[in-house]
């Protein structure tokens, strides 16, 4: 059912608004006229043809102006048949043959065209927007806007398309808007409209429709990969860039221009050039063009400027992009900022150099007991005087305590690296602690003259830690100041609570530090330029493993240096605790209880001197060196604990220990495992074969004697 029609207006287009249909333009209505077209005869001689005109539109093309997006243009129609047919033809055929005419053009046109008078009622659609839109043309032809095909939120642009070409403004190109087929589904169009006009305005609106959905959707298609790409370029750290044939760059990607600083206007062209390093600039453009011009796969590292400051390496790789012509019409490459990978390059490097030389320091500093050890035993050798006993047992002393700490620092590195140190936590008191760290280097002390003054302020001063790290800790800081102090030199040591904290200060006289050189201090196998003719001693993570400890406990170590020569103070802080520190049990029996002991050690020289060691103590002990004489003697022999070597060939210390909670003829036995192995996953490993307790080599006595005391007074389970 078409709708009513509407009464004509003057020549002005009034907004369309729903339910009410819109009102086309309409010209003024104008008298009948009479207008003498010009007919060509064959001897170039005519005469005028009467024709009639008036505001229904039908007037002869000579007399009708088309408005459209181009040009002007009155469409030649009767002279187009007499050029190709010839002008001797009667009024029925040239109507026939321009019947036919516009056959062929509708069949040969593939756009849609629709006419509409100037009321908007549709006068004419071709066969190709029917199909086009799914609607015959009985359907489409006479209908009133909005068209069935106008989705409804597109009537306010097709209104202002049609309000744009009466003021002759139609862009060249068309108006893009989106028409709605029979089934529903809405497709964009390219919409050219054109306005045939009478002398008193317009007659007719004429539209060429042009169905551009595919196009569209792959300009869309396209745009959205663009994004994409973008998208992916931009969240990656390196940059992305795009030059034409000529090398000069057209774009780089947002992650390019943050890292140096420059718009992609300054970018643009060699612009990039400007943020090359010196050295770099000249011969990385002079490459670049080079390239370009022989079409060669790029690859350069250079630096560029960044917005730190600070230059950046970057690697920069390209390709050319070529046509079906194997012609170059672009180049794509990145930029990869491999700043942090040569900054890390560098790290392992110094970390290999600071390697090499620990293990360099480390076999000096195995050597240095050596020989004084050497040298006591060939003075004992010659000389076995009480004074000569004496003094080389205190160098004997001396010198395997030194190397003794050598190799737990090489398991504290061990475990640093591991991050396995475990803290045993007990509350102790801070005075304690100092005095057994106080007690480690006094030694180091009397062979330097130091001065060595400690200052405690009263009060609590109670901690939560594990006192045998805690003791490492203020040894190793002490250390560090006997080491680094001239001979003579003063350092003290202040310890006190403030607030929640307990702080321990370290402060020498020494050579001091470069104050940009406080946080390398920290560093494992850093070690103090001591000075010309000087030696360094120690292997250098004396304050990485305090760090470590301090860290473990949840406190702070720092360091404040005025320069070389002006000494050092380090400072540790604590978390403090408000709980008392228990008393101590007294023990009535502190004289040893004679035990018969087994010793089991594939070491000869190792297990007879403990076992001298033990009998002058009071012990009965037996001495065997594997394990299967092991086995045999504590089924056949009656001993109250056996110290077993974990690492000995054939039957080990491990499975020595699992056949002897097997076997129930060898009875309640103390086993305790004695080895080099001292880590945490050691003890547990024994702990699971059936050892009562773990004791690493070289055993203290007074420790090995406290251990068998505890595992006596256990009540066995």
């Amino acid at each position: 059912m078409r709708p009513r029609s509407t009464s004509p207006r003057a020549c002005s287009l009034r907004r369309w608004r729903s339910p009410r249909r819109p009102r086309f333009p309409r010209p003024r209505e104008a008298a009948p006229s009479r207008v003498r077209g010009r007919r060509r005869r064959r001897r170039g001689r005519g005469r005028g043809v009467p024709t009639r005109s008036g505001a229904s539109g039908e007037a002869t093309s000579s007399f009708l102006r088309f408005r459209s997006s181009r040009r002007d243009y009155n469409p030649p129609v009767s002279s187009s048949i007499d050029s190709l047919f010839g002008g001797d033809l009667d009024h029925e055929s040239r109507l026939r043959l321009e019947n036919e005419l516009r056959r062929a053009i509708e069949q040969a046109v593939p756009d849609g065209i629709a006419a509409a008078d100037a009321t908007g009622r549709q006068i004419y659609v071709n066969p190709a927007l029917c199909e086009m839109l799914g609607w015959s043309a009985e359907e489409l032809v006479g209908a009133m806007p909005p068209y069935v095909y106008w989705p409804q939120a597109e009537i306010p642009r097709i209104q202002a398309a049609f309000e744009q070409t009466i003021r002759g403004e139609s862009p060249p190109n068309g108006y893009g808007l989106s028409f709605q087929r029979r089934s529903g589904e809405q497709f964009h169009v390219r919409v050219r409209i054109g306005a045939m006009e009478l002398p008193g305005g317009v007659a007719a609106f004429l539209a060429a429709v042009t169905d551009i959905d595919a196009q569209h959707r792959a300009e869309e298609a396209l745009r959205r990969s663009e994004r994409i790409y973008r998208a992916i370029g931009e969240s990656m750290d390196y940059g992305i860039w795009i030059c034409d044939a000529d090398g000069r760059n057209t774009y780089a990607s947002q992650s390019f221009l943050d890292l140096v600083g420059i718009t992609q206007q300054e970018c643009s062209e060699f612009g990039w050039g400007e943020v090359l390093h010196p050295d770099d600039a000249e011969g990385t453009i002079a490459a670049w063009k080079e390239c370009a011009r022989t079409g060669a796969f790029w690859e350069r590292e250079h630096r560029f400027k960044g917005v730190d400051g600070e230059w950046h390496s970057v690697l920069a790789r390209g390709v050319p992009i070529r046509d079906e012509r194997e012609e170059i019409v672009c180049w794509a490459g990145i930029n990869l900022d491999i700043q942090a990978l040569k900054d890390a390059e560098r790290a392992v490097r110094e970390s290999d150099r600071r390697k090499s030389e620990f293990i360099a320091v480390l076999a000096h500093e195995l050597r240095n007991p050596l020989a004084p050890l050497q040298s006591a035993i060939e003075l004992l050798e010659e000389d076995r005087s009480e004074a000569v006993v004496d003094r080389s047992l205190e160098v004997m002393r001396r010198q395997v305590a030194h190397m003794t700490r050598l190799v737990d620092d090489l398991l504290e590195v061990n475990r640093m690296s591991r991050g396995t140190i475990e803290l045993r936590r007990e509350l102790v008191d801070l005075r304690d602690v100092i005095q057994a760290a106080v007690e480690s280097v006094s030694g180091g002390v009397k062979r330097q003259d130091h001065v060595l003054s400690i200052d405690v302020a009263p009060g609590a001063m109670v901690m939560d830690a594990d006192p045998v790290r805690v003791t490492q800790a203020i040894s190793n800081v002490l250390d560090n100041a006997v080491k680094y102090t001239p001979k003579g030199g003063a350092i003290t040591l202040h310890a006190e609570r403030e607030a929640d904290e307990l702080v321990i200060r370290v402060v020498d006289d020494g050579i001091g530090v470069e104050p940009e050189e406080l946080d390398a201090m920290f560093d494992m196998f850093t070690q103090l330029e001591v000075g010309a003719g000087s030696a360094r001693a120690g292997l250098g993570i004396g304050l990485s493993l305090v760090r470590e400890i301090v860290a473990l406990h949840g406190g702070q170590i720092s360091a404040r240096s005025e320069g070389r020569g002006r000494g050092l103070e380090l400072e540790l802080r604590f978390p403090a605790s408000d709980r008392d520190v228990a008393a101590p049990s007294s023990d009535a029996a502190s004289a040893q209880t004679r035990r018969a002991l087994l010793v089991v050690d594939d070491n000869r020289d190792a297990a007879d001197m403990l076992a001298v060691l033990l009998e002058r103590h009071g012990h009965d002990i037996e001495t065997v060196y594997d394990g299967r004489a092991a086995l045999e003697r504590l089924r056949t022999g009656r001993f109250d604990a056996a110290l077993v070597d974990l690492g000995m060939p054939g039957l080990d210390g491990f499975e020595v220990a699992q056949a002897a909670r097997g076997d129930a003829s060898i009875g309640d036995v103390k086993l305790i495992a004695l080895t080099g192995w001292g880590r945490e996953e050691d003890r547990d490993r024994s702990r699971e074969a059936g050892f009562d307790g773990h004791v690493v080599k070289p055993p203290k006595v007074k420790e090995l004697f406290a251990l068998l005391e505890t595992l006596s007074a256990r009540t066995p389970e």
